[in-house]
Parts: structure tokens; C-alpha cells; sequence
């Protein structure tokens, strides 16, 4: 069993603190999310965890360069990410958020327009300046529900907060609004995605800690942790009577050969993921023009020759449910052989004389 002082410790080298990143961007990047309500806080705790010494001006210049923003990406509280990494975060804790604040789709398209339309024409928008094209376009009434639309614009990932508002009589703490990129990378499985950055950043860890810390349920956390054990999140600590180089470079070669034999265990999921897409992209390409002239050539026989027409529509129902069929990724070569045999009568219904089919296949077993 570990200890606490263990565990102690490397939560202390997974937050930072005990090992700082070398910039303040690559600690947003490395905790996933870095709780910021405050502004003034949330600097520091980006302060402290990097490197050398770090001013408020150096904090506030990866916000100016857009390299970070703040944004209310889970709990309903402001947090310092990366803005490509909103959307992945959102694609987990927006709806229930979003939900949470109950606002009009209706009012809030209306409301992502302003506020587009505003940044259009300023260039840079505060919160007080988008409450009051807001309330100038009609879409609100009040300040209160100024705020209210802002909650629900962050949650569905259109604005963030970025550069810095400067003033000249103390420090700043106001941010102008930014838009966010639209598109941002998301996972298969972005539950998962999010719950590994979260145990890289703030572990160890357990599935109810990242409940807590992306504002989900237990249940789904706990599923997500399910999900995923076959991800490969390790880490390697080496203990001796006291530090050595020797003990510094086998360590790291331990390192670098487990990191290589994760790289290649992922490249081997990929692989599986890969072929299975390709799979799924070969199921989904039963034409429209195939089904479509396939009804057509059946209705042709349903005057002439109904008998025939009612074959050929028992044989597109069975070739359409074994193309779509999810039943596993393999079958027999038979079943594939009669699904092929299927097609092939669709489309000598279809073409009649013109077309003319040869089997050949080996009888040697």
C-alpha cells in the first residue's frame, strides 16, 4: 500500500511544484485545466509552477500572444487552458453546464452573433461591452442576464477570456473576450481523453477525485476510469540511500524504454482502431445509387412478374441487414460467399441479359 508521503510526493511532481515546466504555457498544458476564478491567483499558481523567475508581465504575455485563455470549462468556474484544448474538455462538462443555466438555444444563436458582429467591429470586446450589445440588440434586459449568456457562450465554447486590459493605476484584472477556435481536436472517447490529462496533471488520483474535478457525476467518471485501462499512464521513481548520476541515467533509460514500449502498445491500438474504421467506412458504402436502382429494378417486375419482384425484395432485405449487421468485425468466407451471390441476382434483375457472371473457385480444400 502507498503511502501518504508518497503519494504526497508525487502529486507534488505532478503538479509542478516540485519540478516546474519551463513556461507558463506547458504548465496549462501538462494540468489540463488550472482552477483560475481569480485572475490574480491563477497567475501565481501558473507563476509558481514555472521555471526561473517569472513575472505577472510574463503570465500576462502568453494570454496577449493567445496561447492561453481563461474559460468557464468546468464546475461553472473559470479555469487557464490552452484554447485548442476547450473543446475536448467542453465535450464532457458543456452540455451538463449548459443545461444547468437553462438558457433559449433560440437566445443564445442570437447571442453568439452579437457577439461576433461586436468583435467585428471593435476588435476587442469587454464583458461590459458585450452586455451592452446585448441589451442594444434586444437579446437581453438586464446585466443579470448579460452574465447569463456569457456563462452559456463559454460553455458552448464560442468565447474565452484573453489578453489582458492594462491600466495604469495598479494590475490589471480584467481580460478582453476572445472567440475561441471553432473545431478543436476531440477524441473517440473524450471522457477518457480528459480523465488520462487529468491523472497526468493531478495524480495519483482516483475516479471520484476527477469526478470532483471535471463537475460530472460519479457514474460516468467511474466509466470513463473503466474505459480506460488499457491506456498506458505511468510513471518511474527510483529510490536509493541518495542521488547519484549513476541512478540518474538508469532511471532514465528505464524511462525512455518503457515510454518506447507504450508508443508502440498505442501504434498497435491505432493499428486495430484504423482497420476497424475501415471496416465500418466499407459498411457505409452501400451506395444510394445501389439501393436506389435496386428498388427500381424490383418494382419493374411488380406488374410483369410479381413472384420475381417479391425474391428480389426478400434478397435486398438480406443483403441491406447483413451489410449493416453488428455483429462483431469477422464472419464466415459462406455467409460473405452468400451475401455476394445477394448482390450479384440485385444486379442481374437490374441489367438482365448484359450482364454475365462466372464463379470460379478451387474444389482442394
Amino acid at each position: 500500500m502507498t503511502d501518504a508521503a508518497t503519494v504526497r510526493a508525487h502529486r507534488l511532481r505532478s503538479h509542478l511544484l516540485a519540478s516546474p515546466a519551463a513556461s507558463v504555457v506547458e504548465v496549462a498544458e501538462h494540468l489540463g485545466a488550472l482552477q483560475a476564478q481569480d485572475f490574480g491567483a491563477g497567475r501565481w499558481a501558473l507563476g509558481i509552477r514555472t521555471a526561473g523567475e517569472i513575472s505577472v508581465a510574463d503570465v500576462d504575455r502568453a494570454f496577449d500572444d493567445g496561447h492561453l485563455v481563461r474559460a468557464w470549462t468546468q464546475r461553472g468556474t473559470l479555469h487557464t487552458v490552452t484554447p485548442s484544448s476547450v473543446a475536448a474538455i467542453l465535450a464532457v462538462t458543456g452540455a451538463r453546464q449548459l443545461r444547468a443555466i437553462g438558457v433559449d438555444p433560440d437566445v443564445l444563436e442570437r447571442a453568439e452573433r452579437v457577439f461576433s458582429a461586436a468583435v467585428a467591429v471593435e476588435g476587442r470586446l469587454t464583458r461590459a461591452g458585450l452586455a451592452t450589445a446585448l441589451e442594444r440588440d434586444g437579446v437581453v434586459t438586464s446585466a443579470r442576464q448579460a452574465g447569463g449568456i456569457l456563462l452559456a457562450l463559454s460553455f458552448r465554447g464560442v468565447l474565452g477570456l484573453g489578453p489582458v486590459v492594462t491600466r495604469d493605476d495598479g494590475l490589471a484584472r480584467e481580460q478582453f473576450l476572445v472567440r475561441l477556435p471553432d473545431g478543436g481536436a476531440v477524441g473517440d472517447d473524450p471522457a477518457v481523453d480528459l480523465l488520462v490529462a487529468y491523472l497526468r496533471g493531478h495524480g495519483p488520483a482516483s475516479t471520484a477525485d476527477f469526478a470532483w474535478w471535471a463537475g460530472i457525476p460519479a457514474g460516468p467518471a467511474r466509466a470513463a476510469g473503466e474505459r480506460a485501462e488499457d491506456r498506458v499512464v505511468a510513471s518511474i521513481a527510483a529510490y536509493g540511500p541518495q542521488a547519484s548520476a549513476g541512478l540518474a541515467r538508469a532511471t532514465e533509460e528505464v524511462a525512455r524504454w518503457v515510454s518506447t514500449q507504450a508508443e508502440l502498445a498505442e501504434l498497435g491500438r491505432e493499428r486495430t482502431r484504423t482497420m476497424e474504421a475501415e471496416l465500418r467506412a466499407l459498411r457505409a458504402q452501400i451506395s444510394p445509387h445501389f439501393i436506389y436502382n435496386s428498388l427500381a429494378a424490383i418494382a419493374s417486375f411488380v406488374r410483369t412478374d410479381p413472384e420475381r419482384a417479391r425474391e428480389l425484395l426478400l434478397e435486398f432485405a438480406d443483403f441491406t441487414r447483413y451489410a449493416l449487421r453488428r455483429g462483431g468485425a469477422f464472419t464466415t468466407l459462406a455467409e460473405e460467399l452468400r451475401n455476394v451471390e445477394r448482390y450479384l441476382t440485385l444486379e442481374q434483375a437490374r441489367f438482365g441479359d448484359r450482364m454475365a457472371v462466372i464463379r470460379s473457385m478451387s474444389t482442394k480444400e
